[in-house]
């Protein structure tokens, strides 16, 4: 099966529960990582809000960056002071 989903366009992605459309997009976002076959996601930033809640592994800092890399800790300290998680500062790394 091959598809293509154009850039900079809404795409549907519709079929009866237990198809596998979650699990093609944690694929495409990177969370799934067993799958066979090829796929190809351009470059730049995407979103992928899932259903349920979904936090991956690693360091706190690393969470909270994803999908990007992780950022200065001065940087996380902050944030996690602006929404009142201070307690959590340590626990970074």
């Amino acid at each position: 099966m091959q598809a293509r989903i154009s850039a900079g366009k809404w795409t549907r992605l519709a079929g009866q529960s237990g198809l596998g459309k979650s699990t093609l997009l944690r694929t495409i976002g990177g969370l799934w990582v067993d799958y066979d076959g090829d796929w190809q996601r351009p470059h730049g930033s995407s979103l992928l809000l899932p259903q349920r809640t979904y936090l991956g592994k690693g360091t706190l800092a690393e969470i909270i960056s994803y999908p990007r890399e992780a950022q200065p800790e001065a940087d996380y300290a902050a944030l996690l002071a602006d929404v009142g998680l201070e307690k959590y500062i340590p626990q970074l790394h």
